[in-house]
This record gives structure tokens, C-alpha cells and sequence, in this order.
């Protein structure tokens, strides 16, 4: 299996969620942000998916099937 020189790391906290794509190096690609939903499991799993997603694509990694994506 290959390995991504790219990650993509969530913060998940509960004023906001905020996603960013680094490279090998360290250097930040791309990193968005949007309040959490309050009191909504499924909203909140939705918002993280379109901010990876949107990061993703902002850096144009967004079809790399081997990119690490850490939660936090």
C-alpha cells in the first residue's frame, strides 16, 4: 500500500471544527473552519465530512485514496 506525502487533521471542538491539509514538510495546503452544530450527531458528522472534503479540494488532493486523516 502507498503512503500520502499529505495529512488531514480535524479539530473537533464544540464552538468549532476546523480542518487542515499539510504536506510532507509541515507546510499548511489548505484549512477551513465552520461552527459545530449543536446538539446534532448527525450534522456534526456531515459538517466534518464537507470540510475534509472541501480542504481536500482546495489543496487538490481530493482523489488521493492513501491521505492519513487524524481526528481530534
Amino acid at each position: 500500500m502507498s503512503r500520502s506525502p499529505h495529512c488531514v487533521g480535524v479539530d473537533l471542538g464544540g464552538t468549532k471544527i476546523e480542518a487542515i491539509v499539510l504536506a510532507a514538510d509541515g507546510t499548511a495546503l489548505a484549512r477551513r473552519r465552520c461552527p459545530t452544530p449543536a446538539r446534532h450527531y448527525e450534522d456534526t458528522i456531515a459538517a466534518i465530512v464537507d470540510l475534509i472534503s472541501a480542504v481536500m479540494a482546495q489543496s487538490g488532493i481530493l482523489n488521493d485514496p492513501f491521505v492519513t486523516i487524524g481526528v481530534g
